[in-house]
Formats: C-alpha cells, structure tokens, sequence
C-alpha cells in the first residue's frame, strides 16, 4: 500500500490516471474507496490523487495532532512526496474545511478549487445542526454497521436510498471495510469544530466552485450560499434533489459540474461546438420568460446546461411545472419576479442571482411590451410605458449584472431588439425608438465591456408567433405575411437558437453584431 511520510504519520494515497493534477479530500472519518464513482470519470482527464485523511481509513490514526490546518500541510507534504507543484483540488465536507485552509494557506498550490457540502466554519454551523449531531453521536449499542446506516440515513435523501439500495449496501460494505478509530473520529470532528475561516475567505484568488445538494441535512444549503458570498467570484451549483452525498446520489451530475468547471479552467480561450452541455456550469437570467420568445430561450439555455434565472412580473400559472422541466436537463433554476422597468426591483433580483450562484454568465434582456398608436394619438403614458420597459429595462438590467460578470472575467449579453428598430413601424413609434436604441446601447456596451471577457450583441426577430402578434388585426398579419420571402412567421424556439449561438462558447469572437432573424423580410 502506497504511503508517505507526512507530519509525523504515514498517509495512504493513490494516484490514477494522467493529466493535470486534482486532489480529492473527503469528508469526516470516510475512506477513499468511496469515491468509486469519481474516480474512472475524473482519471480519463486528471491525474487524480486520492488519500484517506490522518485519523481515517488506511492512514495512521494518531491520538493527537488533528487540526484543519495539519491536515492541509498534510496534503502539501504529499504533492511534495509526489513532485506536484500544483494541483486542483476537491475537498467534500469536512474535505471542505481542509480545501479552503489549503487555498488559503498555501496559494501557490491551488490552480482550481471545488467545494463540496461544506461551510466555512464558525459556531453558526455547530449552533444550527447541533440537535443532528447529538442524535448521530449517540450510537451506544450500535454495531459499525448500524452506525454507517444511521450516518448514510442522515447523508442521503429517502428517494435515493429506497431507489438504490444496491448503492446502500455497497457505501456501507465500503464503511465497514475501512471503519477507522474511534479516536480518529473525534480528532477530525475536534478539528473540524474548531476551524474558522470566515475572516480570510474574501483572500481567496482562486476560482472556486461550490456545489451543494438542495437537500443536505447535515449541512444545511444556507451555508453554501454563505461560501459563495464570502469567496470572490465563486460560483454556485445545486445538485437537485440530494443531500449531503450528492457524489453519491447523483454521481453523473455532479461529475459533470466538476468536470466542466476544470475545462473551463484549464481551456478558457477554447471554443467548442454547440452541443447539449456547452452551457454546463453556466448561469443565466432571462427577462420576460413566463412565456414566447424569453420561454422558448429559458428551455433551450437549460437544454445546453445552464441554471436557467427565469424573470417576470409575476410567475406564470404552470411555473413549477416550468422548473421542473428546465431542472431535467441538470441545472439548478428558479423563478424571480421582478419588473425591469424599476431599477430598485431589478438590483434585488442581481442581488439574488448572486446570493444563489455567486454570480451570472449569460443575460437576455428580453422582456418587452407594446402600447400602438399613430404618433399623433400617442399619449405620455402609452410612450413612457414601452420606454420603461423596452429601453429602461435593458439598460437597468445590464447596468445591475456588469460587476456581476465582470468578476468572472466571461460573461455574454444578449439583447432582443426587433426588425421594427430597424424599418420603423406605423403606430410604433415608442416601440421602434426604444428598439433602435437598445441596438446602440448593444454596440457601445460591446466596445467597452469586451476587455473583460463579455460580448454584448442584439438579435433583430421578425414577426414571431407569439400572444403579442396573435394580437394584430388579421388584415395586417396578412400583409406583413406578404412581405416575408419565408412566408411565414417566426416560431420562439428559431429566435432561441439564435441566442442559444450567441450564448456559447462558440461565439466569443462575436460582438457589437445585430442578427437579424426575420425570415429574409429585411435583407
């Protein structure tokens, strides 16, 4: 069995497969054999290290010395052992705690950093799950075995453990196999209550990423977002539908969010093709997704994989069937309601964007409405309306979500104008102004906010079938049909691919560019 020497111990250790180097550090008393699932998926591109923690597993279980901070040196003495200078590193609960002393205390030897299920310290977390950890300790005249079921019960979702239990059964056999120490255990849990890192974490330089399971008992989700706001430029990522061992319960997910936030890491100039996950790992808010086009945009964003934000004044009536669906293709999204056209309303919404995924990547200013009069019968209120909302509302929008994406030095801006912007439109006037001008809005915001990593472009739609032209005298569609060399209108998902392009990685030598999709009616 491989070990090394390290702070006084022998530390045991594996090392599969090639590539860059990542370090997997688990959580309180568990052995490295459960990472089974992490393993063959992360070697076919990493060089991946894994180790069973001082007090745990294989490793010597000393009576003494246990502190985050040795822990830490411990991995740093083994990269040492094994010639690695620098490493990704992926640290699950108590893991966690040992990641963030690693980033914090060592930089030099982070490249990425991953933070699972866990916290940054502190008597909140005792203080919040301390009636658990009274019912979990008391294990008097329990077997080993009945302790791990009782910890996995704890750990895992209901839904999981009655759908999988050849998953139980082989989690605990891996338990009970590599038990550990009594002493050992208490070490770790000593060192894990005692650690605090909520005064240094906003030192992190990193790029870090935190996923949590929606579910976790063990550590409550709240803390996760706290993580997220404390370390800069973080991002967020639920595994829906898990608890505390989302490695364990929903190991293609949430394999695939580490795997993505490393390619992107080590890759970032690549521009890949379009694909079904060319968006995994990515954060993006829709405005006026209720329904139409922003609903037909929210799908295909989630059908690529991002953690689709939809927006609108309020939510629609089937709005938990709607996340449900977007939820399906892997990422985490929520609905906010919020009106654009109220920059009040719409730094809450950044704010909780940002609470909740500690940051954002794509924005689509798509919310739009319509107030037709002839020019000469337009009042105030039908202008300032559609100014608000057409104009305002991009600008409020875009100015609410820079800083927001500007620290994660990426981000794409996607504005729907429309063809009216470009040809005017009787009876429009406040709608063809305000589209005009949010194509020059597009323009200049891409000359400046390109340095950063952030393309901004409009799209120019034709008349689509939607509720909004479904409204036009029947007389009027048919001469607008008569106009369209396509001879025919739109449908929402056609403007959805096209945002869907300019929101990959594929277009980030686009910028300051209007596609017009209108069927050929302006050419």
């Amino acid at each position: 069995m491989p070990k090394a020497p390290v702070g006084g111990i022998e530390l045991y250790y594996e090392v599969h497969g090639e590539g860059t180097p990542l370090v997997l550090i688990h959580g309180l008393g568990m052995p490295a054999t459960t990472w089974y699932h992490q393993v063959p998926a992360f070697a076919a591109r990493h060089k991946v290290i894994v180790l069973d923690n001082r007090g745990a597993g294989r490793s010597d279980q000393p009576y003494e010395g246990y502190s985050i901070h040795r822990m830490a040196q411990d991995v740093v003495e083994l990269l040492d052992h094994l010639d690695i200078p620098r490493a990704h590193v992926l640290g699950l609960s108590l893991g966690g705690l040992i990641a963030q002393e690693l980033a914090l205390s060592w930089p030099e030897r982070v490249h990425g950093l991953i933070l699972a299920c866990t916290y940054p310290g502190g008597p909140e977390y005792l203080q919040a799950t301390g009636e658990m950890w009274r019912e979990r300790l008391n294990v008097a005249g329990l077997s080993v075995e009945q302790v791990f079921r009782v910890a996995l019960e704890w750990g895992t979702t209901a839904e999981f453990r009655e759908a999988h239990p050849d998953e139980v059964e082989r989690f605990v056999r891996l338990r009970v196999e590599l038990p550990g120490s009594g002493h050992g255990f208490q070490g770790q849990f000593q060192a894990g209550a005692a650690f605090d890192a909520r005064d240094r974490l906003p030192q992190l330089r990193c790029p870090t990423l935190v996923i949590h399971g929606t579910e976790d008992r063990v550590v409550p989700p709240r803390f996760a977002e706290q993580l997220t706001r404390l370390i800069p430029g973080a991002r967020l990522h639920w595994v829906r539908g898990t608890g505390h061992l989302p490695f364990l319960e929903k190991p293609g997910a949430f394999n695939e969010a580490v795997l993505a936030f490393l390619r992107q890491l080590e890759n970032p100039a690549a521009a890949p093709m379009i694909s079904e996950r060319s968006l995994t790992g990515k954060v993006a808010l829709v405005t006026g997704a209720g329904r139409g086009i922003g609903r037909a945009i929210a799908h295909a964003l989630a059908g690529a994989g991002a953690s689709v934000v939809v927006n609108d004044l309020a939510p629609p009536p089937d709005v938990d069937h709607l996340l449900d669906a977007l939820a399906a293709h892997g990422g985490t999204p929520r609905f906010v309601a919020a009106n654009v056209s109220r920059f009040e309303e719409v730094e809450r919404m950044r704010d909780e964007v940002v609470a909740a995924y500690g940051g954002l990547d794509i924005l689509v200013n798509n919310a739009g409405i319509t107030r037709d009069a002839f020019f000469t019968k337009m009042t105030l209120e039908q202008w300032h309306a559609v100014i608000d909302v057409n104009l305002h509302g991009v600008f409020y929008c875009c100015k609410a979500f820079a800083d927001a994406m500007i620290n994660r030095g990426w981000g794409r801006i996607i504005n729907i104008s429309s063809i009216v912007g470009q040809t005017g439109n009787l009876g429009q006037a406040n709608y063809a102004a305000a589209k005009a001008a949010v194509i020059g809005l597009s323009q200049t915001l891409a000359r400046e906010l390109i340095r950063y990593g952030i393309t901004v472009n409009a799209i120019a739609p034709g008349f689509v079938d939607t509720a909004m032209v479904a409204a036009i005298p029947d007389k009027v569609k048919e001469k607008i049909l008569a106009g369209i060399p396509a001879a025919r209108l739109a449908q929402p998902e056609e403007i959805a691919a096209a945002v869907l392009y300019l929101a990959s990685p594929s277009a980030g030598y686009v910028t300051g560019q209007v596609l017009p999709v209108n069927g050929g009616a302006r050419m």
